[in-house]
């Protein structure tokens, strides 16, 4: 792969939302990587003026819910809420850009599907920012998961969700979002498992929404490898202090980690390892490597994007699996049920 000074330049970035994960996000992350920000688009105003603190004065503000950007743009990050992803996006490729969406691709299978296909009419680069799929320590669940060396997996849980007090109204406005927790954050984790499995079923999905927006939500579903299934369970809350970890047990031991920590794991078992070129202890923490610097996982999802607009194929990111993602959140909402359990009673 060419040099990171290689692949940034002459990129210039057009914004298109300019809330929470543009702002903590994206900008910090192209700024870290010397990368000119040359617009960015939103329909408040507010939200605006929020963000031209953070950027240089010949940066264009532009007030619109549209795909409208600068016409000096290469490439365009959208951060707009879900429901608007494919409508911006398509209207980007129709101005010639690449462009890096946030996640989830759109708020339904339907449209992150239409909007996949395209990507693929217009020859347009389309990647989704499922940034956690640059963790190492999930490459080296992926790799367990294939290699034996803890035994074959049983099972996998995953926890993740805290006490929002103050949510952001855009995160609230169902319209806008597509759905609640399961849309949020949830789409992170199932996109975690899309990737380190061969294919997944929906066995179960409740949650307490009850004709409104869901803050409170369990999957179980199956995890296939090969001809091997495993359970997996998933549990999201918005109003629990959850934490955000997981664990795949395996018939010699058993693997930690947690959602936002990519570098280490926590190993337990009586099987010496060798994943990602490094000999794992029998039991306790695995470190793989120093966290990313400068803007950490963003600034790896970027520079894999940076590549992709010289040409270069999919490493990490995957846009079938980010349509695949929608399809299995769109069934989990077909098939709901009621959530019986209140977490953290």
């Amino acid at each position: 792969m060419q040099n990171d000074y290689q692949l940034l330049k002459g990129l210039r970035v057009a914004l298109v939302g300019a809330g929470n994960i543009c702002q903590t996000g994206h900008i910090p992350t192209l700024h870290d990587l010397g990368v000119p920000i040359v617009s960015v688009t939103d329909p408040s105003q507010a939200a605006l003026d929020d963000v031209r603190r953070l950027l240089p004065s010949s940066v264009e503000l532009i007030n619109s819910s549209e795909g409208q950007v600068s016409p000096d743009a290469i490439c365009a990050i959208v951060c707009s809420p879900p429901a608007l992803h494919a409508k911006q996006v398509a209207s980007l490729f129709d101005q010639g850009l690449d462009v890096l969406c946030e996640k989830p691709l759109a708020s339904s299978f339907l449209d992150a599907q239409a909007v996949a296909e395209i990507a693929r009419e217009k020859k347009r680069i389309l990647q989704v920012g499922y940034f956690r799929r640059f963790h190492p320590a999930a490459h080296a669940i992926r790799a367990l998961l294939r290699n034996g060396d803890l035994g074959e997996p049983c099972r996998c849980v995953i926890n993740a969700g805290h006490i929002i007090a103050s949510p952001s109204p855009l995160l609230m406005n169902l319209q806008l979002s597509g759905g609640g927790v399961v849309m949020d954050f949830g789409v992170h984790v199932i996109d975690r498992l899309v990737s380190w499995f061969d294919r997944i079923e929906l066995a179960e999905y409740a949650d307490d929404a009850m004709g409104e927006m869901e803050a409170n939500a369990l999957i179980r579903m199956r995890g296939w490898v090969d001809q091997s299934a495993i359970e997996v369970e998933a549990r999201f809350s918005r109003t629990s202090q959850l934490g955000y970890f997981g664990t795949v047990e395996f018939e010699e031991g058993s693997v930690d980690f947690e959602l936002n920590a990519g570098h280490s794991l926590i190993m337990r078992g009586s099987r010496q390892v060798r994943i990602l070129d490094h000999d794992c202890p029998m039991s306790g923490e695995l470190r793989l490597g120093p966290p990313f610097r400068g803007g950490g996982y963003f600034r790896q999802q970027f520079l894999e994007f940076a590549a992709r607009v010289h040409g270069s194929s999919e490493t990490w990111s995957c846009l079938s699996d980010a349509v695949q993602v929608n399809a299995l959140v769109d069934e989990c909402y077909a098939h709901k049920s009621a959530l019986q359990t209140v977490y953290g009673d």
